[in-house]
Order: structure tokens, then sequence, then C-alpha cells
């Protein structure tokens, strides 16, 4: 990553080594230099950090098992119970993927409307993970649509 940083007008033209004369600064200035600098750091490490947050699902469905454009349904995280990748204009009943307890959408552009048992619906956009179906009911239905918000 590429930090730029911007030096005080006062001191272009001096040179990098340091047995030439330094230009003389106030502590004050000292300090705002220093504060600019730790901005510029702070700021960069949090862009850093946020790329990698981006680029983990992808990592992570490689993980889990999930090809590219599917849903994919888990039990306990770790034990993938089906995929699907069929748009329909109607539900798909779940079998074995029936009260999964993560549902992982891979697709690009298309959402997946997930119903549960006691009349519930979620819809999962695509590239996200969900691990929390539990905690909505039992799912028992999907349907993939064109449209990412369902």
């Amino acid at each position: 990553m590429l930090v730029q940083l911007t030096l005080p007008d006062e001191w272009s033209g001096i040179e990098s080594n340091p047995r030439h004369a330094k230009p003389e600064i106030t502590l004050a200035e000292r300090h705002a230099m220093n504060r600019k600098i730790s901005v510029l750091l702070g700021t960069g490490a949090l862009l850093a950090a946020g790329l990698s947050v981006l680029s983990a699902p992808a990592a992570q469905a490689d993980e889990l098992g999930c090809p590219d454009r599917a849903v994919c349904f888990f039990k306990n995280v770790t034990s993938r119970t089906g995929v699907y990748q069929d748009v329909t204009s109607s539900w798909q009943t779940l079998s074995a993927s029936r009260g999964a307890t993560t549902v992982w959408n891979t697709r690009h552009d298309d959402g997946a409307l997930l119903h549960f048992t006691n009349g519930a619906t979620r819809c999962i956009r695509p590239g996200v993970l969900n691990e929390n179906l539990a905690s909505i009911g039992t799912v028992d239905k999907i349907r993939i649509m064109t449209s990412p918000s369902c």
C-alpha cells in the first residue's frame, strides 16, 4: 500500500542525508506533523483491514466448498447439505438442507429468498453468508430470483 506524506513547505529542498542541517520547527509544529502522520498511517491500516475483510468471503466460500454462482446450505457451518443454482418462479422444497443453520449465496447478481416453516421469509443477497438461520426458524424452501434484493 502506498502512503503519500506531504511535508511542510519549509522542508522543500532539504536532502535526506542526516549530516545536512535540519530545519528548525517548533514543538507545536512537530506535534502537528506527528498527528498527520499517525492519521495517515491509521487510515492506511484501516484500508488494508477493510480490503482483507472484502476478500474473506470468497476465501471462505472456497473453504466451505460452495461453487461459484450457487446457494449452499450447511449444518454446523462445516457440513454442506445442498447446492442450488437454478432461478425459479416458484419455491423449491429443501430435503437434506431442511433445517440448515447456515446459507451462503455465491451468486453475483441474484438474491435467494428463503422460506421458513413459521411463515417467515428472508432475502439472502449476493455474496452474503448467514450463519443464524436457526434464530429465524426452520428453513424449508428456497427461491432464487433475478433481483439481488429478492
